[in-house]
């Protein structure tokens, strides 16, 4: 299995660490706003293998950063099959879907209030 790092900035690179992990690395030049895919620490039992893969978003400022890590998918490993369990966050689609319905609310009302202010001085 490969593991396949994507940055936003000008080079895409990987590279072993001491525990022969790998380990995405970002030039210099890259801009501000990086976002990537790593894969955390393999968990073996037996034969069955089990692979974390997060999605990294890292912000740089000039005097601090934000990174931010979400899971993404577990990669499962038995023998010479390969699966990738994709992992749906129902917290951030609840939030997605009460954010759209505040803002669906939110345009009405503005509509209906303007309709109401041209039918009383128009």
């Amino acid at each position: 299995m490969e593991n396949v790092y994507t940055c936003t900035g000008s080079k895409r690179a990987s590279i072993k660490n001491s525990e022969d992990q790998e380990e995405a690395t970002v030039s210099d030049r890259a801009g501000p706003v990086q976002r990537r895919t790593t894969t955390g620490t393999p968990v073996s039992l037996g034969d069955l293998t089990i692979t974390p893969e997060a999605q990294v978003l890292t912000i740089r400022l000039p005097t601090s950063g934000i990174v931010w890590n979400r899971p993404s998918a577990v990669f499962i490993e038995q023998g010479d099959r390969v699966a990738r369990l994709p992992i749906i966050d129902i917290t951030r689609l609840a939030q997605v879907a009460l954010l759209s319905l505040s803002l669906c609310f939110t345009i009405a009302a503005l509509i209906g209030f303007s309709g109401q202010r041209r039918a009383k001085h128009g």
